[in-house]
């Protein structure tokens, strides 16, 4: 099973959303910034990077929270969050994201949300408390 690895970006009680592009065949709805882990890549790195790529916001020193399975079975899926004490500027990769949205924790499931994301925000919310 090929790995990859999201990351949750948490300023307040906001989270960053971005909207994937729409490709026939696949879900368009809303995701945290992530991807597949490259070849002798660690997880961390290519949350990281991923991060980086996707939205032009680097990150440092992620959490990592625990290992899911993607929706499509496809992929072991390393998730992450970080927060940050303001919100940066978004960069977005058009090729893959057409929108982003800063999300309020409890607003999240008005969002069509892509695969398993809200497991992955499930396993977010329990590390916000005191934030």
């Amino acid at each position: 099973m090929r790995k990859s690895a999201v990351c949750g970006i948490i300023v307040d009680n906001e989270i960053l959303l971005l909207k994937r592009q729409y490709r026939e065949g696949k879900s368009n709805g809303w995701c945290l910034p992530g991807g597949k882990v490259e070849p002798g890549e660690k997880s961390i790195d290519g949350a990281i990077r991923e991060t980086f790529e996707e939205t032009g916001i680097k990150i440092n020193t992620p959490t990592f929270l625990g290992t899911a399975i993607s929706a499509s079975k496809e992929f072991t899926v390393n998730v992450y969050f970080t927060t940050m004490l303001t919100k940066e500027d978004v960069t977005l990769s058009i090729r893959e994201h057409s929108e982003y949205a800063w999300v309020n924790i409890d607003d999240v499931d008005t969002y069509e949300l892509s695969g398993n994301t809200k497991e992955f925000i499930n396993l977010i919310i329990p590390n916000l408390d005191g934030i």
